[in-house]
């Protein structure tokens, strides 16, 4: 193993963004999910029944996605107002949602794997790949930032700004793993 202290910062580093991203994800979703039950609440005159079962189509006339807040109408089979609170409120990117449970575990392991990589293969392209992606993670983290500003959500965006921060502090380090090697190749 390659235990530099850059390069076990590096994989702490990503360590945390990883658990950081996963708490904002997890945070995002519970609020929107106690939200959808208060507008679920509000709409049935402040009864108790089941939080599930009414909805209103979109604006768009598809059809496809509820309001959960809206009386008369069931949303689609097996679908809570919650789920489909969360749809609204999500941003997509190319048409993706970057906050599916699946994409949130690929993100999660492939920051694992990379926190390994760093540590225990000495290669300035492995570590030039860690730079970009940690990047591009930072970038996704500015998008999401963008969109809690929107929403008016303070608190997630801060969570997002000190994830991207996290990130670039990340790439950073990975970046500066190379010049370590580099200056130590040309020693020797």
């Amino acid at each position: 193993m390659l235990r530099t202290p850059l390069r076990l910062l590096t994989a702490s580093l990503i360590i945390a963004s990883a658990a950081a991203f996963t708490t904002g994800v997890t945070i995002e979703r519970h609020a929107a999910s106690a939200g959808a039950q208060q507008n679920q609440h509000a709409a049935e005159g402040g009864s108790t029944a089941e939080p599930a079962a009414s909805g209103k189509s979109s604006p768009s006339g598809d059809g496809d996605h509820a309001d959960p807040g809206a009386p008369g109408e069931k949303a689609p089979a097996g679908e809570s107002s919650a789920t489909h609170a969360a749809e609204q409120s999500s941003e997509k990117i190319f048409g993706i949602n970057p906050e599916a449970t699946s994409l949130v575990v690929v993100a999660v392991l492939l920051s694992l794997l990379l926190a390994a990589l760093i540590l225990t293969v000495g290669s300035p392209a492995a570590a030039a790949a860690i730079a970009l992606t940690m990047a591009a993670f930072a970038g996704l983290d500015i998008f999401e930032l963008a969109h809690q500003i929107h929403e008016s959500h303070s608190g997630l965006a801060a969570l997002a700004a000190t994830v991207g921060f996290v990130h670039l502090l990340a790439a950073a380090a990975a970046l500066l793993t190379i010049a370590s090697a580099r200056r130590r190749a040309a020693v020797t």
